[in-house]
């Protein structure tokens, strides 16, 4: 058996530089244990890009604000629906795969659910 020592010089951040402070800001957002879901947010991100069809380019993110940049294939009305019209395309083009059919309701009370649901989309 050996023993090993490892000796860090350890600063602060007022001690660095710009430059090494974002350095070290991005090594710890990419690959430091402290922040664990950074792997799970890319692979769930990876999984919505290809679900959807699109491309994101680059993104970031902490605990303040995002910015990312994406490529879609789509026509520019589609890329430009909001509130309803948005969430009634997500449904009918790709609600199988973003949600699974669960009803609690039974009976007369699920048909009216149902149709609550769709007169409040159109």
């Amino acid at each position: 058996m050996r023993t090993e020592t490892v000796t860090y010089q350890i600063f602060s951040l007022g001690e660095l530089s710009p430059e090494a402070r974002a350095r070290a800001y991005r090594k710890w957002l990419n690959d430091e244990p402290e922040y664990g879901w950074n792997a799970e947010n890319k692979q769930t991100l990876n999984a919505f890009c290809d679900l959807l069809g699109i491309r994101c380019n680059k993104w970031e993110y902490d605990g303040y604000s995002y910015s990312f940049s994406w490529y879609s294939p789509y026509e520019d009305t589609i890329e430009n629906l909001h509130g309803a019209r948005l969430a009634a395309y997500l449904h009918n083009n790709f609600g199988s795969h973003l949600s699974s059919r669960k009803s609690t309701t039974k009976g007369e009370d699920a048909a009216e659910a149902a149709y609550s649901v769709r007169r409040n989309v159109r």
